[in-house]
């Protein structure tokens, strides 16, 4: 295989990210304006990549650069990533980027969201492709059209916050006065959390966006219902440990 999870992040993970990102500012035609730089630094903060503005010097978005796909789900690396837009004294755009080259998520900065789940952008965990399906210039060609599209959103300042448990919360609790609206919108709000969270692993169970259904209830409900949940919660000791280890925080979202 032409890359590895093994393999040297700086060495081999970092060149073909940069490649990507000036193939991507060529696709948008943005490359006389912005450029892409390398191990910049924010204080004593080593960030991966930014996209800078050839004129102002300000920054449009901060890329750091991880080797696996739970590196990129990882809180920690979250985190890492959002503390370099925190702590830039100038910057022209608070959008940053977490990826592995095969998965990504996009996030924006904004000090009123002050935890990263909440920062974190629609449709959240992007899948760009596994490294051993395709050949690398088939990759950099998937990986370079991903940035081509984000970067154009940034410029643009197109961009929603992805639902977090915390919105759903407060959305649901507007609702207990009715018990018909309230099942009505768990039934939609569920079937796209669900969904986001089986695409975040890989599965295409539910394979429509929910506005595919045009806020048809019933047929959000036959859709979903195709999905076997036992599986899921059917213990056996075989199959799982007799405890589970998380944090607070992943629980709480």
């Amino acid at each position: 295989m032409w890359i590895s999870h093994f393999d040297s992040e700086v060495n081999k993970f970092h060149p073909i990210c940069e490649k990507a990102l000036n193939d991507a500012l060529k696709k948008i035609s943005k490359d006389a304006e912005y450029e892409v730089l390398h191990h910049e630094y924010t204080g004593t903060l080593e960030m991966d990549f930014v996209i800078q503005s050839k004129v102002t010097k300000q920054y449009l978005c901060v890329i750091e650069v991880k080797k696996t796909p739970s590196d990129v789900n990882s809180a920690r690396y979250q985190y890492q990533a959002m503390s370099y837009v925190q702590n830039l004294s100038s910057i022209g755009k608070p959008y940053y980027v977490l990826t592995n080259l095969e998965y990504a998520f996009a996030f924006r900065f904004d000090s009123k969201r002050p935890r990263v789940v909440q920062q974190m952008l629609e449709p959240g965990l992007i899948h760009i492709g596994d490294f051993r399906d395709f050949s690398q210039e088939e990759f950099e060609k998937r990986l370079s059209d991903y940035f081509a599209e984000m970067i154009s959103n940034f410029i643009d300042d197109r961009y929603k916050y992805l639902v977090t448990l915390e919105q759903f919360e407060k959305h649901m609790r507007n609702l207990t006065g009715s018990s018909a609206k309230w099942r009505s919108s768990l039934v939609v709000l569920l079937y796209e959390y669900i969904r986001g969270a089986f695409t975040s692993i890989g599965r295409d169970d539910l394979r429509y966006d929910v506005r595919t259904f045009r806020n048809n209830v019933e047929r959000i409900c036959t859709e979903a219902a195709t999905v076997n949940f036992k599986e899921i919660f059917s213990y056996s000791a075989e199959r799982h440990e007799a405890t589970a280890t998380y944090t607070s925080k992943a629980v709480s979202g």
